[in-house]
C-alpha cells in the first residue's frame, strides 16, 4: 500500500528508466517522505553505511543495449541487412519497429531474456546494493519496484530466490500472482482495452501479463544456458560466491507459496 511505501522501506530500488519516471512528481514525493535520491551508475555512489531511507535508480532495460542485444542474437542475415539499409537512411522508427516485432514474437520469455542479458551489470549492482544495506541494516526492509513490477522486479526477486535456493514452483507461483493480482486490480480492463496489435508496437495484452509458462522458460534458458542459475547465471554477472554468501546471511525470503518476502 502508499503508506507502506511511505513508512516501512529503508531502501527503495527503482528499475525504471528515466524516460518512465515523472520527475515532479517523484521529487516532490520523495522530498515529503525524507527519502534521498541517488542515480546509481556505480558502487561507489552509494554509501550503506548512510542510515538515511535511500531510493536508488538502476536502469535495468536501457533501450540501447536492449536494440544491441536484438541485433546480436535475434536478427537474421537478411533482418540485420534490413537494419544496416535502415540505419544509412536514418530511418529510426522503421529500424525500432522491426525490433519491436522480433520481442513481439518471443513474447514474455523474451522480455525476461532481455532483462537478464541486457541488465546483467545493472542486476548485480542491485544485488550488491542489498547486501550492503542489509550488512549494514540487518532488519531494514527493502522495496524493489519498477513499472508493473513484474518483469524487471520479476528477475530481480527471481535471481534473490535462487541465491535462497527456494524452488522452481515456488518461484513459478510467485511470479504467477503478479498475474492474479494485476486481474483482481482492474488491470484486465486495461489489457481488453489495447485492442487489435499493430506491426512495430508493442503488443500490450501480451506484456500486461506474467504466465507461469514465461517463467518455467526463462529458468530453463539460464540453466541451458550457464548450467545452473546459482552460482552459473550469477558469476557470469560478477555476483560471485563471496556475495553470494554474505546475501544470504541476511535474506528472509519464504520457501512458501504463495508470497516470499525479504
Amino acid at each position: 500500500s502508499d503508506k507502506f511505501v511511505a513508512e516501512k522501506p529503508g531502501l527503495i530500488l527503482d528499475l525504471r528508466s528515466k524516460n518512465e519516471i515523472k520527475e515532479p512528481l517523484a521529487h516532490k514525493w520523495m522530498a515529503e517522505q525524507g527519502i534521498q535520491l541517488i542515480d546509481s551508475e556505480s558502487l561507489d555512489s552509494y554509501d550503506a553505511t548512510e542510515r538515511r531511507r535511500t531510493a536508488v535508480r538502476i536502469n535495468v532495460l536501457s533501450l540501447p543495449r536492449l536494440m544491441a542485444f536484438v541485433d546480436k542474437e535475434w536478427l537474421n542475415t537478411s533482418e540485420l541487412q534490413k537494419a544496416a539499409e535502415l540505419q544509412d537512411s536514418n530511418s529510426a522508427q522503421e529500424q525500432a519497429m522491426l525490433r519491436i516485432e522480433k520481442l513481439n514474437e518471443r513474447g514474455l520469455f523474451g522480455l525476461n531474456q532481455l532483462i537478464l542479458e541486457s541488465g546483467g551489470a545493472e542486476l548485480c549492482r542491485a544485488l550488491k546494493i542489498i547486501t550492503l544495506r542489509l550488512e549494514a541494516m540487518p532488519n531494514d526492509i527493502v522495496l524493489i519496484h519498477c513499472v508493473q513490477g513484474k518483469d524487471r522486479t520479476g528477475m530481480l526477486v527471481m535471481l534473490l530466490q535462487s541465491i535462497s535456493g527456494v524452488s522452481d514452483d515456488i518461484i513459478v507461483e510467485d511470479y504467477f500472482e503478479s498475474d492474479n493480482m494485476s486481474q483482481h486490480f482492474g488491470s484486465a480492463a486495461a489489457t481488453a482495452a489495447f485492442g487489435k496489435r499493430q506491426y512495430g508496437k508493442l503488443d500490450g495484452r501480451l506484456f500486461s501479463r506474467a504466465t507461469r509458462e514465461a517463467m518455467v522458460s526463462t529458468l530453463a534458458y539460464l540453466r541451458q544456458r550457464y548450467g545452473t542459475i546459482s552460482p552459473g547465471y550469477l558469476d557470469r554477472i560478477g555476483f560471485n560466491n563471496e556475495w553470494r554468501r554474505r546475501i544470504r546471511c541476511h535474506l528472509k525470503i519464504s520457501h512458501q507459496y504463495p508470497r516470499s518476502r525479504m
